[in-house]
């Protein structure tokens, strides 16, 4: 994998396209603290993207956009004529859903040593939390 080829996947994204096909089930999540890095890229219509955390939670639209999800849902609803219209509209769709369940796992979640990472006031001590978080919501 060279990371100046565009079309290059990532090495961890098509780790777990085959740990997926192997079980049969969708079994692995990427999931990045601090971008969309190419790593976690997998095979196109195969994987689905990873989900982008913030180091304060759940990555999303800035608030402004945020009144306009309902519209663009709408929007979203209808069947286009054009695979592009569609590939586009379904991505929107996911990217709106996902925020939402997202949002509600992760924020929902209470560490019980919340407090070392809050009073460590960096942005890796943040990053921690949020990965801290998946890690207990996955857990039960």
């Amino acid at each position: 994998v060279f990371a100046q080829d565009a079309s290059a996947g990532g090495v961890l994204g098509r780790i777990g396209d085959s740990i997926n096909f192997q079980e049969g089930s969708n079994i692995f999540d990427a999931y990045s603290i601090s971008g969309t890095p190419k790593i976690l890229e997998g095979a196109p219509s195969v994987s689905k993207p990873a989900d982008v955390l913030s180091g304060s939670g759940v990555a999303s639209f800035v608030q402004k956009a945020g009144v306009y999800e309902d519209n663009i849902e709408a929007l979203s609803k209808n069947i286009a004529t054009s695979i592009y219209g569609e590939t586009f509209a379904a991505s929107m769709t996911n990217t709106i859903y996902r925020t939402r369940l997202l949002e509600g796992v992760v924020g929902g979640v209470n560490l019980a040593n919340d407090a070392c990472f809050n009073n460590a006031g960096t942005d890796i001590a943040q990053q921690f939390q949020q990965v801290a978080r998946i890690i207990k919501s996955r857990d039960g």
